[in-house]
């Protein structure tokens, strides 16, 4: 006695329901987990369903999330206090939370005047690699941008001292 494949899911049905593609339900077929019938279509060719018992055996089980740590045995009250693993987790993380300063890009012109730092000396430190890091500089075309934060604590005596041209002239020795 033939069964009702009216109420079978086809391969698209079957495959959406166990999670699965299309491919991995025909090897499922082809191994015999999943017995699967051709149904007969009017004016059209048989399609294939599956047997929904298979699939329901088939089916992936329920995520069921795990007891909330106050309701597992053995662990803290909230009359405790929190463990000392949290109580060190939220030092840590509090010294994280520290408020930002927002980043302002000054030029070089704007930058001195701020600092009281020449504008020459700020042209040669954005001109030498370690000074520039120091300072956070880039260029934008032709001007240089300077970190409004790390201008305010740059030093320069802690790097190596910027290469300055001597002011003497071709011809004439400097004096010494």
């Amino acid at each position: 006695m033939q069964a009702d494949l009216s109420t079978w899911p086809t391969k698209t049905q079957a495959a959406e329901q166990l999670g699965i593609s299309v491919r991995a339900l025909e090897r499922r077929i082809e191994q015999h987990e999943i017995e699967a019938l051709p149904r007969k279509r009017n004016g059209k060719r048989p399609e294939t369903v599956c047997n929904p018992r298979d699939v329901d055996r088939l089916k992936p089980a329920a995520h069921v999330m795990p007891a909330a740590p106050s309701e597992m045995p053995g662990a803290p009250s909230e009359k405790s206090g929190p463990s000392p693993a949290l109580q060190i987790m939220a030092a840590l993380t509090a010294g994280l939370q520290q408020p930002r300063q927002p980043i302002r890009w000054l030029t070089i012109e704007e930058a001195a005047a701020q600092s009281g730092i020449s504008s020459r000396s700020l042209k040669l430190a954005v001109k030498d690699q370690q000074h520039r890091a120091a300072l956070d500089a880039w260029r934008d075309g032709r001007k240089w941008k300077i970190s409004s934060v790390k201008l305010n604590s740059y030093t320069p005596s802690g790097l190596p001292p910027l290469a300055r041209k001597s002011p003497t002239r071709e011809g004439k020795k400097s004096p010494q």
